[in-house]
Parts: C-alpha cells; sequence; structure tokens
C-alpha cells in the first residue's frame, strides 16, 4: 500500500508543478534507483521523464559512524545491518544507467554539485519569467534541494 500512496502523491505533486511551469523535479528514495521502482514512479508521473538515477554511496564504516550519531546499542546493530543489506540489494537492482556519488569526506555542497551535474541541467536562460529551479543548477533553490538530498546521506 504504501508504494500506492507514493505513486498517487508523486503524480499529484508533479501534476501541481507542471501546471506552475516547473519542467524538473529532485525525488529522494533509496529504492527509486531499483528498475521496478522507478518504472512505476515514472508512470504515475505521467509526461514520459527522463530518469536519472544517482545512488549516494559510502564504506560500511562511514555509515556505521553516522548510525552512530542517532542509534546505540542493539538499535545500532541493527540499523547497520539493515544499512549493510540495502546498499546491497540497490547495488544488485539498481539501473545500468544509474550514477553513483561517493559521500565519505566529502561535503554536502560537492555532493549536490554531482547531482546536479549528472542531470545535465543546462544554465537557465536569462529570463525573468523562468519558474524558479526550473531550469538553472545553479539557482539557490536547487542547490539547497541538492544540498538537502546530500544531507540527508552526510547527517550534516
Amino acid at each position: 500500500m504504501e508504494h500506492v500512496l507514493a505513486e498517487r502523491n508523486l503524480a499529484a505533486m508533479w501534476a501541481n508543478y507542471r501546471e506552475l511551469g516547473y519542467g524538473r523535479l529532485i525525488f529522494v528514495n533509496s529504492a527509486c534507483v531499483l528498475a521496478t521502482e522507478a518504472r512505476k514512479l515514472a508512470a504515475a508521473m505521467g509526461d514520459d521523464p527522463r530518469l536519472v538515477p544517482i545512488i549516494l554511496t559510502c564504506t560500511d564504516a562511514t555509515a556505521a559512524q553516522r548510525l552512530g550519531h542517532r542509534e546505540t546499542g542493539d538499535s545500532l546493530d541493527q540499523h547497520v545491518d539493515a544499512s549493510r543489506r540495502m546498499a546491497a540489494a540497490l547495488t544488485g537492482g539498481a539501473e545500468t544507467s544509474t550514477y553513483r556519488i561517493a559521500t565519505d569526506d566529502r561535503t554536502m555542497a560537492e555532493i549536490a554539485a554531482d547531482a546536479i551535474a549528472f542531470t545535465g541541467w543546462p544554465p537557465e536562460p536569462s529570463s525573468s519569467t523562468s519558474p524558479p529551479c526550473s531550469d538553472n543548477p545553479t539557482d539557490p533553490a536547487a542547490v539547497t534541494i541538492a544540498r538537502q538530498i546530500a544531507a540527508k546521506v552526510t547527517g550534516q
């Protein structure tokens, strides 16, 4: 049921953004790089989107350190094990076109810059009528979104 709700929410959100003139979306969800999930989410958007799957990676030691900032004891062990399983599932099931961005010892800005670069978004044409973030990978709002993505993984 969760996936159906995610698809319905994405469809509604995308329709609203499209109505406002947006043409690009950064969607954060670990499983969305899996071929089956990517197809479901693309279908929910309904307008044949170009997907740029990206996995943010780190070493097991880095993952354990990050998880250790919020978990302790048995809970930490469970989360570390779950993280390893998810990393293996994502590595094995990701689309062949999936980009991988190592996050170890990197700043949020560096990770965000890599993510934005992989999208291939061109610089925004000089027009005051363009909606914020619509085509500008250096727009402060787009950078903020990408930094939020990176912050989720880096724990910063």
